[in-house]
Parts: structure tokens; C-alpha cells; sequence
């Protein structure tokens, strides 16, 4: 074998968190009809002994003090004696072997109980020799786990593949104080290992390890009174796959090595305060770190690449604070020590109060650290880098007006007295920064039935009402579907036609749209001109549909463009506009038009999430999925992320022939290629219903997804929960009754999510949980997605990288159409009752 020093790791371990890998040897390249070569070659001290066949059948018991229990006798054991060092297989009693210093030897009632102590590898061998390749296949779960509340096995998926989200809640209070961080963690890991050790009269030869991830950590702080912590918690640790055994043959007979690769995660916050201070960071970051040893000196490799958001701190107290999360890999021997690598996202704050007057100087810095080491003979560790990121500052002590000041955070349930339920089915942020909210009413002129009325809500910043009107349904509007800022007001967009509402909710103009064939209109964005496009579908047998409407509503172009739908637009930043729906392909696949200004195709995309439904297993070829786009965003560097709700059999958590519908990201380049792949988000992994309805990218480029999770098809549209993504982090937004944003056939027909001009983002949903009946629930998050009440949670959780997407260019082009506008607004009434509003945070 080549030795490795800075190692190019050409052995890919297919890691698995929670699942267990099987060991298959590399056999000799002279071929099969060859003898293997033997993985090294061992010489043993002259008080070694290694347990014999008939001592491993006759293990009963190893506990942690070191006394082993046998049934009874074997030649081994029948010359075994205090002093000597006994080598131990893989049993049920030592699932990772054993290498131990035998204290003392008991033969009592047919049984043989030995009292020992670890050993070193030193009191064992005079030489050890390891010269191993491996590849390793997954197989279904074998090792024992430890796992944090809410956390369930997955099956056996390749590592490349798959990423786990962890949820984190640490708490703790007395009479003096409460701290408490809440969040997540999110890792997909790779590991290189190269076992090409020496040890020859105690010296390390060789060896090398490679350890990466890419991972989301998300950590909201908060905490009060005078307390000093230091809380920590293990979210998982589990042996990766079944141990290794090497064969090494000695002078005496074949001495079994075990090694046995270890995963553990964990997360910890510790500190003091005096007073009060709340926080909130997101991190996505990627890391390799690995270490290699060579003719008697050490080398190591690393990188690291994290992007944050932040929400600034509040502070009124004197604040030492660190929060910390992140995995560490290791190889042991026997369960003893071996080669490690570990990295740690973390986030600290520290403030001093000051004065008089009381002020308070703070800052938030956040970053990765990074280690690697080896404990076997030779003893060696070092911090490969601390990389530290200055996130944030507070000083109220000089009164800045341009200190940057948190992202308002609230939520609110908003209903109308009398009324049997609203549907919220869109927010837009006013150039101002207050909101307007519309959706469906059940009520106009004291009588009820579904979508009577239209319901537009402007609220201020702070969720406060500062007007509310509905506006009689009128078939030449339809339902609710949109809503978007134009100069002079907001655009509501219907099924049928279009309305303007000034900022004082008056109606300028109302215009309903049709064709030769029916059209129903899903989505609105507005364009600079004070006009906008909108999309959806037109006919029986639908194609998508797009047209441009001027300041004052009058059709510029419309056309079709094959496919089945388009749910929703946005405007571009070069002045076209770009697609997501769906197209017909068999199984169905997403599709994305990017048009240009006069409506012309710039490229059409049919997106497919085929999958292999063996998780890698066997050889057979991908199958396609059935696929629908809900949403699309532009990325500040160029091309697109597209989100929407995937079907098929995907490995999460198994491999199985019934299948999973599951939120579905996609990261495209400016011409609609996969530039970043396809991820699946399950959360948690058993949910059976998952979808991605809403997707906004910050400055940074990271995403905040919003969609709905239901365990079973029974929880749809009665059961849901509101599902948040960011990065491989999963929370949910959810009381005691039904939340969901735009749930079932209606899904990705209006704009529940938009990103704020304080660095936060707005979510408009439907709940049942405050009044028993639907309602608008609005809910006003941080920077980092954030806010601090009940009704929000972590969820563990799963995302999958499916290699097999394709993108398939589409040539056909466009076909004008013939639209009408005809003005309804001198039919259109409007009336003001009673609203109900429920406040939940803060």
C-alpha cells in the first residue's frame, strides 16, 4: 500500500449515521484465483494471549469495571494467569473487542471470572504491522445507538447522499437565573481512512485520516437573571457499522485487530450572565480536516467555508456566552484510542454593562474550530484552525440610530367576528414596512359560504391593524391567489382577474381576464414599470400560461407555453421573468421558463428527481419520480433555486416500494442546468407528506423554505404543521390545531412567504389552533428565521442528495394568445366588520 501522508484519500467510506456498514477486503490484484494478502502481521510480548474459539463461544459477560465472566474452560483459559494481557474478539459481550491486563483469575462453580484493566498496545505487541484496504457496503442497521429524544434509526443510505438535522434544546434555571438555547443541527459527513500503520519497537510508521462534513447549526439564545452554566448534551453516538476484524498472522497463530469507527455529535452552551440577552445565528459551513503521519513527523490538511446570518443581540446584561455543536470521528482499537477528527460550530456573545446612565457594549462572534489527533503509541493533537467570524455589535452607551437593532419578531391570528373562517394566501411588505395579508372570507353582507369574500388586512410593522376591508366575491375575480406592491398600491391577484387597492385599501381598478379557452391565474409579480406578469394555465387540456398587464391593468402580450401550469413568476433582474409549475411527462417533472421582457422563451427546463430506488444496492437504473414546481427565487450570483414536493421511494429512511412525498429543492444555473443538485428534506424521517411551497434567498445566498408536513394522509388539510428549512435544519410552526401554508390542491398558488426589509422574513399561514376555525395566523421571523414561542420547534430530519435529477432542455417556444380585459369594479362592494385578533408572541 502507498503511504498517505497528506492524504488524497482514495478509500470512501460509505458513512452512515445510524446504520451499519459491512467490511468486504480488497483482494489481490493477481485475481481471484490468488490468495489474498494478509492486512498486516503481528508479534506478540511475551505475556500476550489470544483468546481461542472455545473462549469467545464460552463469554458470557464483560462489564465496565473489567470483570469478564466465562461459562467455562478452554485451553487459553486454563493457562491464563494474573499478569498476562489477553486479546479479545468481536462477541456479544465485547461488541468492539477487548484488549486487556488480566489482574487475576477465579474458577468457581464451573464458571472462570477474570478481573481486568484496559491495556495499551504496547503490553500486547512488539510489533504490529497494518497494510489495509477496504471497501465498505451498506448494510441494515447491527450497532447499538445512542440517540436524543425525538431522534429515530434510519436505514441504510450512502453518506454522499445523506444529511441529518438534529434538533437542540438545552435548559436550565434556579432561582437565579435561566439560560436557554434552542436550534438545530444539521451534518451530511464523508470520511477518508487509510489503515497503513507500523509499529515496530513502539513507533508509529504511518497512518492517515480524513474527515468532512457540510452542516447547518442554528442557535437561539436567551437568558436572564444572574447565573453562571455549563450545559451539554450527546445527540447521538454510534459505532459506524460493524467493527473491522483483521486476521494478522504472528509466530504463534492469527491475532484478531479490531477496529471499530465511532461517530458522536453533541452540542453544549456555557457561561455567565447578569441581566438579560437573546441572540440568534444560522452557520452553513463545509469543512475537511485530516491528519497524516509519516517517518516521524505529523502533517494535516484542512479547509473551511461558512457563511452566517445573524440577529443582532439584545442586551441588558453582562454576558460571557458560548454555544457550541459538531460531530467527531475516530478509529479505535479495541475500543481504546486511535486516530480522531473533530470540528465545532459555535456561537459566543459578550457585553459589559456601563455607566451611569446603565448602558451595555456587546458583540456576537461566530466560527468553526477544527482538530485532529491520534493516541495509539504515538500521542499527538493539534487545533488545525479557529476560524472566527465578528457577526455583530451593540453599544447603547452612544446612542448610534445606526447600531444595528434585531428583526422584530411576533405572530398573530387574525378573524372576522361572525365569520365561520379566513384563508390567508399571500403577504407583500409595502415600501414603508407595514404588510398588507389577503386571502378568502366566509362572510359578506351577513351571509356564509366558502370564499364569500376577498379580505385584504394592512397591518403595521408590529402586526397591529391598521385597516381591514372584504370586498364581495365576484365570479369575474375568483379566488384569492396573490398579491403584489406596484407604484400606488397593491395588486390582488384572483383566479379570473386583478385588483388595485390603494395604501387605505380603496379600490382604484378591477379587471377580469378571458380568453377563447378558461383561464385560471395562480401567481402576480410586479415589474418596474408599475405593471406586472402573471401565471398559471389556461384550457381544459392546460398549458401554462404567462401575460403582462401595464399600470393600468391592460394586457401588453400573453401567451401559452406547453406544459400543464405554472404556480408561480418572479421578476428578474434583467427585466424578464422566470416560471415554476409543472409538465406532463409521464410521471411528471417540474418545469421552468425563463422568459424575457416582450414574453419571448430565454429556455425552457423539465426537472425529474429520478432516484435509485435501491439506496445503491443493486445496479438498476434510476426511476423517474413524479415531480411539481411551487415556487422559484433568483440567487444574488445568478441562476435560480426552485422548490416544490417530490413522490418516489427515496431512501429515507429505506428503500422501499411504496413511496414518499417529500419538499424538494433545486439549485439551477442561469440556463436552467442543475448547477448545485437536487436535495429531498424529510422531517421527520417517517413523515410520509412533505412539501416545499415557498423559497426566499437572502443577500448571502442562503435559503429559507416554507412548506407543510403531515405524518399520514389522514393529517392532510386537518393535521399539518408548518414546515421550516434552512440549510439541512427543520423547525415547524404549529399549535394544537391545523397550520399549514396553502395545504392540498391549492398548494403554490399565492405568495405566503417574503423576506423583510429588517432582515426577517413574514409568513402568512391558515390556523385552526387559536379559535377552533380557520383563520390568518401571521408570524413575523428573525434574521436567522427565528422567533421564541411556543407554537415553533426543531425537528429532526433527513435531506438526501439524489445524484440521478436531470434537466432536459425543452426547444418548443411560445404562442400568442388573444386576452380581454373588461373592468368590474363599478359591480364590486366592499364592507368593514369586526376583526379578532389573538396575539402569540412576544
Amino acid at each position: 500500500m502507498t503511504a498517505k501522508m497528506y492524504p488524497h484519500m482514495t478509500n470512501h467510506f460509505a458513512l452512515l449515521l445510524l446504520a451499519a456498514l459491512g467490511v468486504a477486503g480488497c483482494g489481490s490484484e493477481d485475481g481471484p484465483s490468488q490468495k489474498p494478502a494478509p492486512p498486516g502481521s503481528a508479534v506478540l510480548t511475551a505475556q500476550a494471549r489470544v483468546l481461542d474459539a472455545e473462549g469467545h463461544e464460552a463469554l458470557q459477560s464483560f462489564t465496565s469495571d473489567g470483570r469478564m465472566v466465562f461459562s467455562g474452560e478452554s485451553a487459553v483459559l486454563s493457562a491464563l494467569a494474573a499478569g498476562d494481557v489477553l486479546i479479545v474478539s468481536v462477541t456479544d459481550a465485547t461488541p468492539q473487542g477487548a484488549l486487556v491486563n488480566v489482574e487475576s483469575v477465579v474458577r468457581e462453580a464451573g464458571q472462570v471470572v477474570v478481573a481486568s484493566r484496559r491495556a495499551s498496545l504496547g503490553d500486547a505487541f512488539e510489533e504490529l504491522h497494518i497494510d489495509y484496504q477496504t471497501t465498505l457496503t451498506v448494510r441494515p442497521p447491527s450497532g447499538p445507538a445512542s440517540l436524543a429524544p425525538g431522534f429515530s434509526p434510519l436505514q441504510a443510505v450512502p453518506v454522499e447522499q445523506q444529511g441529518i438535522a438534529f434538533p437542540l434544546r438545552l435548559e436550565a434555571s434556579d432561582a437565579g437565573g435561566s439560560i436557554l438555547l434552542d436550534g438545530a443541527l444539521s451534518l451530511a459527513p464523508r470520511v477518508d481512512l487509510t489503515i497503513d500503520v507500523d509499529f515496530v519497537q513502539l513507533q508509529l510508521e504511518e497512518l492517515s485520516l480524513s474527515f468532512g462534513a457540510r452542516e447547518t447549526f442554528s442557535a437561539n439564545f436567551t437568558a436572564t437573571g444572574t447565573k453562571s452554566f455549563n450545559e451539554s448534551i450527546t445527540l447521538a453516538s454510534f459505532p459506524i457499522g460493524a467493527p473491522i476484524i483483521l486476521p494478522l498472522p504472528t509466530p504463534v497463530g492469527v491475532v484478531p485487530v479490531v477496529l471499530a469507527p465511532t461517530l458522536s455529535i453533541g452540542a453544549g452552551v456555557s457561561g455567565t450572565v447578569q441581566g438579560n440577552v437573546a441572540t440568534s445565528v444560522a452557520q452553513e459551513a463545509e469543512f475537511e480536516v485530516g491528519l497524516g503521519y509519516r517517518n516521524g513527523s505529523f502533517g494535516t490538511i484542512s479547509n473551511s467555508d461558512s457563511k452566517f446570518n445573524v440577529e443582532p443581540p439584545t442586551y441588558e446584561a453582562g454576558v460571557s456566552v458560548k454555544a457550541a455543536a459538531g460531530p467527531r470521528f475516530e478509529v479505535l482499537f479495541w475500543g481504546l484510542v486511535g486516530p480522531y477528527a473533530e470540528a465545532e460550530a459555535y456561537v459566543e456573545l459578550a457585553a459589559s454593562v456601563e455607566g451611569p446612565p446603565p448602558c451595555v457594549r456587546g458583540r456576537v462572534d461566530a466560527g468553526l474550530t477544527a482538530s485532529v489527533g491520534v493516541d495509539v503509541v504515538a500521542d499527538f493533537e493539534t487545533r488545525l484552525f479557529n476560524e472566527a467570524y465578528p457577526l455583530a455589535s451593540f453599544d447603547s452607551c452612544n446612542n448610534d440610530p445606526n447600531a444595528p437593532r434585531p428583526a422584530a419578531t411576533w405572530a398573530r391570528s387574525y378573524g372576522r367576528d361572525d365569520s365561520p373562517g379566513e384563508r390567508a394566501k399571500a403577504v407583500v411588505e409595502l415600501s414603508d414596512g407595514t404588510f398588507v395579508v389577503v386571502g378568502d372570507s366566509a362572510l359578506f353582507g351577513g351571509v356564509t359560504g366558502f370564499a364569500a369574500s376577498m379580505w385584504a388586512v394592512r397591518i403595521d410593522a408590529l402586526g397591529n391593524v391598521m385597516w381591514q376591508r372584504a370586498y364581495q366575491r365576484l365570479a369575474t375575480l375568483g379566488l384569492t391567489q396573490g398579491a403584489t406592491e406596484v407604484d400606488g398600491g397593491v395588486l390582488v391577484l384572483g383566479a379570473a382577474g386583478i385588483m388595485k387597492l390603494d395604501p387605505g385599501g380603496n379600490l382604484l381598478w378591477a379587471k377580469t381576464y378571458t380568453g377563447a379557452q378558461a383561464l385560471d391565474l395562480a401567481s402576480i409579480a410586479a415589474l418596474s414599470d408599475g405593471g406586472a406578469v402573471v401565471s398559471g394555465k389556461v384550457g381544459t387540456s392546460t398549458q401554462a400560461f404567462a401575460m403582462n398587464v401595464n399600470a393600468a391593468g391592460d394586457v401588453q402580450w400573453a401567451k401559452t407555453y406547453g406544459g400543464a401550469d405554472f404556480a408561480s413568476v418572479r421578476a428578474t433582474r434583467d427585466g424578464g421573468s422566470v416560471h415554476v409549475g409543472y409538465i406532463d411527462s409521464g410521471n411528471g417533472d417540474m418545469y421552468v421558463v425563463k422568459l424575457d421582457a416582450s414574453g419571448g422563451v430565454s429556455w425552457k427546463r423539465a426537472i425529474d428527481n429520478a432516484y435509485d430506488s435501491t439506496a445503491g444496492m443493486f445496479p438498476n437504473p434510476p426511476v423517474p419520480s413524479g415531480d411539481r414546481g411551487y415556487d422559484i427565487a433568483e440567487k444574488p450570483n445568478g441562476g435560480y433555486v426552485a422548490v416544490g414536493a417530490t413522490y418516489g421511494a427515496f431512501p429515507i429512511p429505506e428503500p422501499a416500494s411504496g413511496g414518499y412525498y417529500a419538499a424538494w429543492e433545486v439549485d439551477l444555473g442561469g440556463d436552467g442546468s442543475l448547477a448545485g443538485g437536487s436535495r429531498v428534506h424529510r422531517a421527520p424521517n417517517d413523515a410520509l407528506y412533505t412539501s416545499a411551497y415557498a423559497v426566499a434567498v437572502r443577500p448571502d445566498g442562503s435559503n429559507l423554505i416554507v412548506g407543510q408536513r403531515a405524518d399520514q394522509a389522514t393529517d392532510l388539510l386537518s393535521n399539518e404543521d408548518i414546515l421550516l428549512i434552512q440549510g439541512g435544519t427543520f423547525a415547524v410552526l404549529g399549535g394544537s390545531g391545523n397550520d399549514a401554508v396553502l395545504a392540498g390542491a391549492l398548494a403554490g398558488r399565492a405568495s405566503p412567504l417574503q423576506l423583510t426589509r429588517d432582515g426577517g422574513a413574514i409568513v402568512a399561514a391558515t390556523s385552526t389552533s387559536f379559535s377552533g376555525q380557520d383563520q390568518f395566523w401571521v408570524v413575523k421571523l428573525g434574521r436567522t428565521g427565528n422567533i421564541n414561542f411556543g407554537y415553533r420547534t426543531g425537528l429532526a430530519g433527513s435531506s438526501y442528495t439524489n445524484e440521478h435529477a436531470t434537466s432536459v432542455s425543452l426547444s418548443s417556444g411560445a404562442t400568442d394568445i388573444a386576452i380581454t380585459s373588461v373592468s368590474f369594479a363599478p359591480d364590486l362592494s366592499w364592507e368593514t366588520t369586526p376583526e379578532i385578533v389573538q396575539q402569540q408572541a412576544p
